[in-house]
């Protein structure tokens, strides 16, 4: 469910798109932190709405996500390469893997408990990703009875 999520509309979720021409590079309609030198900067971070949102410059030199480990993150993200290239391995929701090859101006949006994972990236790749977070609930918020 990608209703709370910013994505942009008629772009599809887990499809890879190209920032300079807007043309689909790679459709994914599927039938069949802290790392070794890896910089990541917070641009923007948002905690004055009902959704967080988090913009993340990250400069990555090779590095790829540890064997068997998959990122499940409670958040969308909308991830760009700026410069490079990079291959990301997601779960489709029939949870069959595909490989997704982005290169510079290759964006998508990864939705919410979508595990994924990096395969490889080139030395450098730069990336531009925002992270669109949930509302939080009424039983999450802190309240303040002093």
């Amino acid at each position: 469910n990608m209703s709370s999520s910013l994505s942009p509309s008629p772009h599809s979720p887990l499809t890879v798109y190209n920032l300079h021409t807007s043309d689909e590079v790679q459709s994914l309609e599927c039938k069949s932190r802290e790392t070794n030198s890896e910089m990541f900067t917070n641009l923007f971070s948002s905690a004055e709405s009902s959704s967080r949102v988090e913009i993340r410059h990250i400069v990555s030199t090779g590095q790829v996500t540890a064997e068997n480990e998959w990122y499940d993150q409670q958040e969308d993200e909308w991830v760009l390469v700026v410069s490079g290239n990079a291959t990301l391995r997601v779960l489709s929701d029939s949870r069959s893997e595909v490989t997704l090859e982005m290169n510079s101006g290759d964006y998508c949006m990864i939705p919410r408990q979508t595990p994924h994972r990096v395969e490889y990236t080139s030395d450098p790749t730069i990336w531009l990703a925002i992270h669109i977070f949930p509302p939080e609930t009424e039983l999450h918020r802190h309240v303040d009875t002093t």
